[in-house]
């Protein structure tokens, strides 16, 4: 069993540790921006036709870290109606799944997890 000094070594010293921050970074910045912007209304009516290439990345974003991605997804609903709202936040939920499970399968390597049992 490794000792606590040697975890903290290793969380460290870990590329997941930093990559986990800087998402919770993102996620508040991007709620922050979304917010102070007026919200998903303000976005859609700015951009048009466009939105969705942003609304899509920011649930991705927002899905992975504890900020509301939730609205998101019923913006994307009222917006675009059933069938394109629920592509669109299945795509930010997938998106978002994927790469929860790359942090995952990497911490596993980063904390040598087959090693400390």
């Amino acid at each position: 069993m490794a000792s606590r000094r040697q975890w903290l070594h290793l969380a460290f010293r870990s590329p997941t540790l930093y990559g986990v921050v800087g998402i919770l970074l993102v996620g508040a910045i991007l709620a922050h921006w979304v917010t102070s912007m007026g919200g998903l209304a303000t976005l859609r009516d700015d951009l048009g036709g466009a939105a969705p290439w942003i609304t899509v990345p920011i649930h991705l974003v927002l899905a992975m870290t504890p900020f509301p991605a939730d609205l998101v997804s019923i913006g994307n609903g009222a917006f675009y109606g059933l069938a394109l709202g629920t592509a669109l936040s299945w795509l930010g939920w997938w998106g978002a799944a994927l790469l929860e499970f790359g942090l995952g399968r990497r911490a596993r390597k980063d904390f040598e997890l087959d090693t400390h049992r």
